[in-house]
C-alpha cells in the first residue's frame, strides 16, 4: 500500500485529536495526541504512550508508528509530550507525565477511554519513565486507580 492509500485508510478508521494541551507550566504548553477508532461501540482499552529519550530528547511525533499496532488491536492511544530537561529541571518531566495520566482519567468519557483498562508505557520495560510515575504514588486523581505498566510488544 502506498503512503497516500495508507493515509486515506487511517483517516477512514481512526479519529485523531492532535496537540491537545493538558498542562501549561512556566509558559510551556505540554501537549498530547488522542487516537481512537471511529466505530467504537464501547469504552476502549487505552495505551498512554510516553516517548523515550531519557527526559532530554525525543518527541511524541517520533513515536506515532510505535502506537499503530495498538490502534489496529482496537485500543485508544494517548501519545504524550512533556517538558524536556533543557526546558525545565527535574522532576518537571515526571510531573508532566503524571498530569497527562490524570488528564486521561478525567477525560475518559469524552474520548471513550476505559479507565479500568489503561496501560502506561514508553516501550521499555522498567524504564525510568514508568517506574518514576508509578513509584511516586500518583496524583489525587490517579491514587487508587489501577494502571498497568507495560512494555511495547514489538
Amino acid at each position: 500500500m502506498d503512503s497516500a492509500s495508507w493515509a486515506v485508510e487511517v483517516s477512514v478508521h481512526y479519529r485523531v485529536f492532535p496537540n491537545i494541551t493538558y498542562l501549561t507550566a512556566d509558559g510551556y504548553e505540554s501537549k498530547l495526541d488522542v487516537m481512537t477508532s471511529r466505530v467504537a461501540q464501547q469504552a476502549l482499552p487505552t495505551l498512554v504512550y510516553i516517548h523515550g529519550g531519557g527526559w532530554v530528547g525525543g518527541t511524541k511525533e517520533s513515536s506515532v508508528l510505535l502506537t499503530l499496532p495498538y490502534l489496529e488491536m482496537g485500543w485508544a492511544v494517548v501519545n504524550v509530550e512533556y517538558r524536556l530537561a533543557r526546558n525545565a529541571l527535574a522532576p518537571a518531566a515526571v510531573e508532566d507525565c503524571r498530569c497527562a495520566l490524570s488528564w486521561v482519567f478525567q477525560n475518559a468519557g469524552e474520548y471513550g477511554f476505559d479507565p479500568d483498562r489503561t496501560v502506561l508505557t514508553d516501550g521499555l520495560w522498567r524504564s525510568t519513565t514508568t517506574s518514576s510515575l508509578t513509584r511516586s504514588g500518583g496524583s489525587s486523581t490517579t491514587k487508587g486507580t489501577k494502571v498497568a505498566v507495560g512494555q511495547e510488544s514489538g
